[in-house]
């Protein structure tokens, strides 16, 4: 992605241009970006504008298998189901995972082992 690009993007926030130089790179870089700081300090508007950045679909399963148990990945509150063609079946319909973004405390998956309880 070009810079003009990243410039539109941040163009509407009252925010440093030098910040915006090093966020170029950073999600060019293919990386993870870790945004952190203080409440209110405009962490998820950042991640916002970044993640429409980005204008490819994301593919991702509806579940997966992990060590015999199934994950559901897929979730209709954040996830839009991408148009499917004709062909293939039902079960290898993809997902789209743009506009991903998770604010606020980290998710925890709750134990169901006996130890947990």
């Amino acid at each position: 992605m070009d810079r003009s690009a990243v410039d539109r993007a941040f163009g509407n926030l009252v925010i440093s241009k030098d910040f915006v130089r090093q966020i170029g790179p950073a999600v060019n870089s293919g990386r993870a970006i870790l945004l952190y700081g203080l409440p209110g300090n405009g962490k998820t508007s950042i991640a916002e504008r970044v993640g429409r950045l980005f204008t490819d679909i994301i593919y991702i399963p509806y579940c997966v298998d992990v060590e015999g148990q199934i994950v559901k990945v897929f979730d209709p509150g954040v996830h839009k189901a991408a148009q499917r063609s004709t062909e293939g079946s039902t079960r290898d319909r993809p997902f789209d995972a743009k506009n991903m973004i998770n604010a606020g405390s980290p998710a925890t998956v709750p134990s169901s082992s006996p130890e947990a309880s």
